[in-house]
């Protein structure tokens, strides 16, 4: 087995054009990211210490009811900023535009498990036959029983 060339190996963490979830359904929107590493955002201080619980929970699929739904959603904002090369979360949120939370679960699973695992969770949640308006919900379903 050769080893592999810097060049080869600098080719491959440059960062990929990904496809998110838009605003609308069945939009999309189209944006450059990087696979950000846990490790380094943990030893950088960009995932602070009190969130390292919650976020070794999260990438080891351990998430239990105790852990702080706002945890959650730091961790999940320091993933999406780690991993948003054009447009950064940055420029997003100076532009008034936050990321919906398909958008962020999007690049939750983009950091887990690259482009593979993106498609993996786009092809899953769009067949989610289970998925349906309230409207089309019998009514004892929604509390009116």
């Amino acid at each position: 087995m050769a080893i592999t060339s810097l060049d080869a190996i600098k080719k491959q963490a440059q960062p990929k054009e990904i496809t998110l979830p838009g605003w609308e359904e069945g939009e999309t929107i189209t944006v450059l990211a990087k696979r950000p590493s846990i490790f380094m955002l943990a030893s950088t201080g960009k995932i602070p210490n009190g969130l390292l619980n919650t976020a070794k929970k999260m990438f080891t699929n351990e998430v239990d009811p105790d852990v702080d739904f706002k945890d959650i959603a730091k961790v999940m904002e320091s993933i999406a900023g780690s991993a948003l090369v054009k447009p950064t979360l940055k420029e997003l949120y100076d532009a008034n535009i936050t990321l919906t939370d398909d958008q962020m679960a999007s690049l939750f699973s983009f950091a887990q498990g690259g482009i593979k695992e993106l498609e993996r969770f786009r092809t899953d949640e769009s067949s989610n036959e289970g998925d349906k308006p309230l409207d089309d919900l019998p009514k004892e379903t929604i509390g009116n029983s």
